[in-house]
């Protein structure tokens, strides 16, 4: 128990206390004492409270700043495998092309004189398909030949009325010349083997 004496001349009015007596000036220093303490303990808590704050919002933003920087590593690294595999792509694009090529080859090698230049001439025959009357100029050892089978070549032309086979040394066994009102088709295995390289190709940039 404490016991507060106002003034010192008072205190020999008074009985002797029980418990611990302290002076007056003495208990207000403890007690400001005591005020700053609780102040400062509160003050040092509101720091504390926003030290956590600033940590937490720095912490986050170190988060941030780690995840963006693990996505940019991420996309970085997702476009070098990208690179990579559009490299792999053209590279396997580029074989398959090559082998559809060869595979087309060994077919039409595969395949007789007569075969191949009807591929040709049909070929031939699908650029001018609106065309009723045509020359259609072959080396003269196929000439014969073409003339027999000229109804299955022109089947799939029904709009083709006549067709005239001409016999002509200049032209290439494996190719036709065909001439029309609106102009000369000039076909030939090489030529289209060419073209389809070309399309193949063309086509894998298109997907890629």
């Amino acid at each position: 128990m404490v016991y507060i004496v106002r003034d010192a001349a008072l205190s020999r009015a008074r009985p002797a206390a029980a418990g611990k007596l302290i002076r007056a000036e003495a208990f207000w220093a403890w007690s400001d004492a005591r005020a700053l303490l609780e102040k400062a303990q509160h003050d040092a808590a509101l720091v504390r409270e926003e030290a956590h704050k600033a940590f937490a919002v720095q912490q986050q933003l170190g988060l941030a700043a780690g995840r963006q920087e693990a996505r940019s590593e991420q996309a970085q690294a997702m476009m070098q495998m990208a690179d990579r595999t559009r490299a792999h792509l053209e590279g396997v694009e580029e074989r398959l092309v090559a082998l559809v090529g060869e595979a087309v080859r060994k077919v039409i090698d595969d395949a007789d004189a007569g075969t191949r230049v009807r591929s040709v001439v049909q070929r031939a025959l699908a650029l001018v398909r609106g065309q009723k009357q045509l020359t259609l100029r072959v080396n003269p050892a196929q000439a014969d030949a073409l003339r027999a089978d000229l109804e299955r070549v022109l089947a799939p032309f029904p709009t083709i009325e006549c067709v005239d086979v001409a016999a002509d040394a200049r032209i290439a066994p494996d190719a036709c010349l065909l001439e029309s009102e609106i102009g000369v088709v000039e076909a030939s295995l090489p030529a289209q083997l060419a073209a389809l390289e070309a399309a193949l190709k063309g086509a894998s940039r298109a997907v890629a």
